[in-house]
């Protein structure tokens, strides 16, 4: 059929296949490769969003480290991560009180608070002991068990346990007056034992 065309209509059929060929090969590689790139981008942009995320986080540490003061942190950090970053612990730091592997939240602050010093003085014959922090006297309520808990005048056994439970599930007190956070305590009590305790 084409040997019945003249040299010229059969170089122009030729020259129409190649430019259809050619066009549709190029609708191919569109839809293939620039619909893989689209992915790329969205990754990417995922990526971006992620990337944006850290440093997001804004904590106050307090208590006993070295460099208080304001940080900030990634998310999914942790208290001990911040507690680096606020130079570490001092050497007077009960960290057995603090849940180190707790994830940090905005807007946190995290007391550390100090070991117990025991301060004995004798009165006549009478050896008196008593346990306080950087408050002479006081109990701190951030790290004391519940033996010592109960030497505070309106403190008993259970109320003791309902404060340790409050400090394991929710952290350090930040104030004395977030005692009246725990169960059994409320602005009555804190009037009568907010002398004698401590953070």
């Amino acid at each position: 059929m084409l040997s019945d065309l003249s040299r010229e209509q059969q170089l122009i059929i030729l020259g129409l296949v190649v430019v259809i060929v050619a066009g549709l090969g190029v609708m191919a590689y569109r839809h293939f490769v620039a619909g893989d790139s689209d992915e790329i981008v969205i990754e990417k942009h995922q990526e971006k969003m992620q990337t944006e995320k850290i440093g997001k986080i804004i904590v106050h540490v307090a208590g006993a480290v070295k460099r208080k003061g304001v940080y900030k942190l990634s998310f999914g950090d942790r208290i001990i991560d911040a507690i680096e970053l606020a130079g570490g612990a001092t050497t007077s730091a009960n960290l057995s009180s603090v849940n180190l592997a707790e994830q940090v939240k905005d807007g946190q602050k995290i007391v550390v608070p100090e070991k117990q010093t025991v301060v004995e003085r004798k009165s006549g014959k009478t050896l008196i002991r008593q346990i306080g922090t950087s408050s002479f006297g006081k109990v701190n309520i951030n790290s004391a068990d519940e033996k010592e808990l109960c030497k505070v005048r309106g403190i008993g056994p259970k109320t003791a346990q309902n404060i340790i439970q409050h400090r394991e599930a929710h952290g350090p007190f930040s104030k004395i007056e977030d005692i009246m956070k725990v169960k059994g305590i409320g602005k009555g009590k804190f009037g009568k034992i907010k002398d004698e305790i401590t953070i």
